[in-house]
């Protein structure tokens, strides 16, 4: 039976244009987390107290890079201000 290892990182505070250069690093440090064994990535977006297009650009990418390199990424706890952003729809069809 083949194992099937979760990663999970917390993502929180300002998404935004003006905040998102601190919210890269952490994003950053996930790819030290993920081994061999390990299939599915979850982004908990719970703390996301603001986003714009800027944040929401950023977690594409991110979901992006970790599809290319075999990993199945998942939003989780999507809290209300991403949800009303426009353009968060674009993210569930990564």
């Amino acid at each position: 039976m083949e194992r099937k290892s979760v990663v999970c990182t917390h993502l929180q505070g300002d998404w935004s244009s003006s905040g998102i250069g601190r919210q890269l690093l952490p994003l950053s440090e996930l790819s030290t987390r993920l081994g061999k064994e390990t299939r599915e990535v979850h982004l908990d977006c719970s703390g996301i107290e603001k986003i714009d297009r800027c944040g929401i650009e950023a977690l594409y990418s991110c979901l992006h890079r970790l599809q290319t390199r075999g990993y199945q990424p998942r939003l989780i706890a999507i809290p209300q201000v991403v949800r009303d952003f426009r353009h968060f729809q674009e993210l569930l069809d990564v």
